[in-house]
Order: structure tokens, then sequence, then C-alpha cells
């Protein structure tokens, strides 16, 4: 599945009332992504489409006798390897799948992050923390043209002009398509999934979910 369809999905079947108190409570300290992992994956495996979820799974690499890639974020020239040893495999937050036919499958590996809004600067965090997952997906897809991948922030607050709009919106590495990258948001309080650049701007402070994946 793709970015858009999956932020549709959420769109139609989930309720982001908790997520949304979660994203803007600071006296909540500390992660709520497992929480919000469990919380998607009952979303669509309740939905009796054959869905399956399982989380903390290795990358597989497509190689026979290296079976898993590895992720390594601080080498910056090779960050990415194979290991035939599952327990040193880089692995997703948690993986969709559904069997759509004998030979077709559907299937997603997602990163997520949640914004913390009990550290200093919330939203520089989130941001910090979810660009190093694209990177993270875009080199794994790089090893293994195979994977399909979506990294996911949950998050709260309001988008401006300055961020996703003119000449240089410093949000804009997010949907470089020149480098492989598309981003869209959900937000549900306008009940509109967009591409990021096309968010709506500014108005109350409200909760969004931002997909990015690779082309």
């Amino acid at each position: 599945m793709r970015a858009k369809p999956f932020l549709q999905y959420l769109q139609a079947y989930y309720n982001p009332q908790t997520a949304a108190f979660l994203a803007d409570t600071p006296d909540i300290r500390g992660g709520w992504e497992v929480w919000l992992q469990v919380e998607i994956a009952r979303t669509f495996v309740s939905l009796n489409q054959n869905w399956i979820c399982e989380r903390e799974l290795p990358y597989p690499s497509g190689n026979l006798f290296n079976p898993y890639l590895t992720y390594d974020a601080d080498d910056g020239l090779a960050p990415v390897g194979t290991t035939s040893n599952a327990r040193y495999a880089a692995r997703c937050d948690f993986f969709l799948y559904r069997k759509e036919s004998i030979s077709i499958a559907d299937e997603t590996y997602i990163e997520l992050k949640c914004i913390n809004p009990s550290v200093q600067y919330p939203h520089r965090d989130a941001w910090t923390r979810f660009k190093k997952d694209v990177i993270k997906i875009q080199a794994l897809q790089k090893a293994n043209k195979q994977l399909n991948c979506i990294a996911l922030l949950a998050t709260s607050g309001v988008f401006s002009k300055d961020a996703v709009g003119g000449e240089n919106p410093g949000l804009a590495w997010f949907w470089n398509q020149d480098e492989g990258r598309v981003a869209y948001v959900w937000d549900p309080t306008q009940n509109a999934v967009t591409t990021l650049q096309n968010v709506a701007l500014d108005g109350s402070g409200r909760f969004f979910i931002v997909a990015v994946a690779i082309t």
C-alpha cells in the first residue's frame, strides 16, 4: 500500500481523538509510538480484509544467503549491508500484509514517529526524528527495490506558509521528487488527505499524520 491510500484508510476508519490528546498533552511524558502502532493495526485488522500486522519485522534483502538488511545511520558512506543473522537486521516499527491473490501480496513496512510534547522543542524534535526515518527507508529501498516503505509522523499544531509554501518552503525536503520522495498529510479536522505542500495552513492547532514514501 502506498502512502496516500494508507492515509485514506485512516481517514475512513480511524478515530484520532485519543491520539490527538496524546500529541498535545505534555503531562504524559515519553513516547507513545507503540500505542499508535497497535491502534493502526487494530484499525486495519478489524476491517476483515485479511490484514495481518507484525511488529519489529526484519527488513529483507532479497539475497538468498544473507536474507536481511542491516542499517547504520552513522555510516554516511555505506549505511546499508546484509546479514544472515536476523538479530543484526534493521527492523521496521510494524509491517502490514495481506494476500491479494496467489501471486500478489500487499506488503508495507512502516516507520512511525510521534511528537513528544513534553520535550523542550517538540516540533523540531519530532521532525528531526521523522527525517531520520525517511533517510532510513530511502536507503533500505535503494538496497532492495522490492521493498514498499512508509515513514509516518503523528504530530499536532499548524502548518505555516513558511513551512510548506513560497519559493523555499522549510519542509520541501520531504516532497523532493528529484530525490524520490513524496509526502502526504491527513488532516482530520478538515477531513482531508492532501500532499504536504497543499495542506491547509494556519487555523487552530490540531492533529495531523504525515506520510512520506519513496517513488
